[in-house]
């Protein structure tokens, strides 16, 4: 999943946005009957309602870690979006204020990169005990850090 990147020129949504997508295709996988705001095409579906949809898994599954997973990440989206990236561009500041309506924005720096991929391994590896996918690899419920380095 390529979310730990920069994204030139792209806020905190658009960044978000391949996670959400991740996350919503296993919500699909395992519950094939959700909502239709759910099968709605890449870039169109709102992270907040997947992970409600994520931690029902749990009573599909028999996997009681995609519950705390799906708190998790909703604990950390709003601040994220709020305080984890900075914008860098060519802003002209004269006496406290812009000058002008324009900023060129050169790139969008999202801290969150990490965390997102990191939050992407982690809901494969819950993925990988589910009945359906264990039957085929055979499996061992992981225990492995997602919040550390990537």
């Amino acid at each position: 999943m390529p979310s730990g990147r920069d994204e030139p020129g792209c806020g905190t949504a658009e960044c978000w946005q391949e996670l959400a997508d991740y996350l919503r295709r296993l919500v699909l996988l395992f519950e094939p009957g959700v909502p239709p705001e759910l099968h709605a095409r890449r870039g169109l579906v709102n992270l907040e309602v997947v992970l409600v949809h994520l931690a029902d898994l749990t009573k599909s599954t028999g996997v009681p870690d995609w519950r705390e997973f799906a708190a998790e990440v909703l604990l950390e989206y709003p601040e994220a979006t709020r305080t984890g990236h900075e914008v860098e561009g060519e802003v002209e500041v004269v006496n406290g204020s812009v000058r002008g309506d324009l900023i060129v924005v050169d790139r969008f720096h999202d801290h969150h990169g990490a965390y997102r991929a990191a939050a992407g391994r982690r809901a494969a590896v819950l993925a990988r005990p589910a009945p359906m996918l264990s039957s085929i690899g055979g499996h061992q419920r992981g225990q492995a850090s997602w919040r550390g380095d990537p």
